[in-house]
């Protein structure tokens, strides 16, 4: 292992070095991204390949996201184009002489064009890798080829969560390996997974936890048929009346909308529809990685007052986080094990005498959005920069004293 050099720009170089391993994963490419000094080197299965950073670092601290995004890219490329090329069979002279060179000339260049259509041809997309998502209109594979397709989903969202993490902003092009998820919660009642009022939104056939979506839109409208709906217990506590709750899992084509500005808002209309007919008391729209139950990109959270509303603000987003935002103290009282239905029966006490003011405040620093009505109150927050929301749920959690020090 290359050891660390320590500079005045060594954050910078630490923070492009992570940007450019997570451009590698995109290209589908194995490896591991290494730095020393000014260079990066990518070692991995197939010949080693650097790139040096120049003056790079010293002017990193300076650009927006965008662009270090951009440039982080494009150091990617250099390293994939570069290690292809490396591994390019060398041509041999025989006794042929001029006609085999002349041959392995022409075989050779066409290899070096075919890799720069592939790695330079479209600039306008530089900004992001491209994406090979998986053909959702196929039929599902077995044995190596879906284990691989899975495995590499999963490094890609994983990619992509750390980004969210950093207050990215996730596009269309990232959404290999995420989910969509509606949660709808109510205080008490029968069960909702098959509560008769999903069938305005789901079809499924008696008994089946997944469907098409009905609700249909200029957004929902074109999908393939394997594009699904899955339909799931959300309760807090199974077997616990107290608290009733049911999600919708939206996967394939369904997901891509998500991550585009002017789409995003017919997930909200989904959202609002669905605590109504279903009589919630909370909801959330939010996406997450395929195989985590962590939530990353919170987009809506719905209440009957805004006290509520803030509930499922910090509900959804600081329970579910990878490093809760909730204090030992409401999650495990008296150290006991960690039940849902407890924290969200905690959550209500500090949450119920909340204003709009002090409410808009706190959303308000992360560019949040309020409303406030008689009967129904919602949070909701904007497209660029991911994490808002959960940022915007740790303070909140500080502010009410039941916040995590972590």
């Amino acid at each position: 292992m290359l050891a660390p050099t320590v500079s005045a720009s060594d954050e910078a170089r630490t923070e492009i070095r992570t940007m450019v391993a997570e451009a590698i994963v995109r290209f589908g490419i194995a490896g591991e991204v290494e730095l020393a000094e000014r260079l990066l080197v990518l070692r991995g299965p197939g010949p080693t390949s650097r790139v040096d950073l120049g003056g790079l670092p010293d002017s990193w601290g300076g650009l927006p996201y965008d662009e270090r995004q951009k440039k982080a890219t494009g150091l990617a490329r250099q390293l994939v184009a570069q290690r292809r090329q490396s591994a390019a069979p060398v041509a041999t002279t025989t006794r042929s002489g001029s006609s085999v060179a002349v041959i392995a000339t022409v075989v050779l260049a066409a290899a070096a064009g075919g890799a720069y259509f592939v790695f330079f041809a479209d600039r306008s997309t530089e900004e992001t890798p491209v994406v090979r998502k998986p053909a959702p209109n196929v039929a599902p594979t077995s044995g190596v080829e879906s284990d691989d397709r899975e495995a590499r989903a999963r490094r890609v969202c994983d990619a992509t969560r750390s980004r969210v993490m950093r207050g990215a902003t996730v596009s269309k092009t990232d959404v290999e390996g995420w989910v969509v998820e509606i949660t709808v919660l109510r205080n008490g009642g029968p069960e909702m997974t098959f509560d008769p009022a999903l069938a305005q939104f789901v079809d499924r056939k008696p008994g089946q936890t997944s469907g098409r979506l009905v609700w249909k839109t200029d957004t929902f409208s074109e999908v393939d048929p394997f594009t699904r709906v899955t339909v799931a217990d959300a309760s807090p506590k199974l077997g616990d009346d107290a608290w009733r709750g049911v999600s919708l899992t939206l996967q394939g084509k369904y997901v891509s909308p998500f991550f585009e500005n002017d789409t995003r808002i017919e997930y909200v209309r989904l959202g609002n529809a669905l605590a109504d007919r279903l009589g919630a008391t909370h909801a959330a729209l939010y996406a997450r990685c395929a195989h985590g139950t962590q939530t990353h990109m919170g987009a809506w959270f719905f209440g009957k007052s805004l006290g509520g509303a803030t509930l499922s603000l910090l509900y959804f987003m600081g329970t579910f986080a990878d490093s809760p935002h909730i204090s030992a103290a409401v999650l495990r009282p008296d150290g006991g094990p960690f039940d849902r239905a407890n924290v969200l029966t905690a959550l209500v006490e500090p949450t119920a005498p909340l204003d709009k003011r002090r409410v808009a405040r706190w959303v308000g620093e992360q560019g949040g959005m309020v409303t406030a009505a008689e009967t129904r109150s919602t949070i909701r927050f904007p497209f660029r920069d991911a994490n808002r929301a959960s940022r915007a749920s740790r303070t909140i959690a500080r502010a009410l004293d039941v916040g995590s020090d972590r």
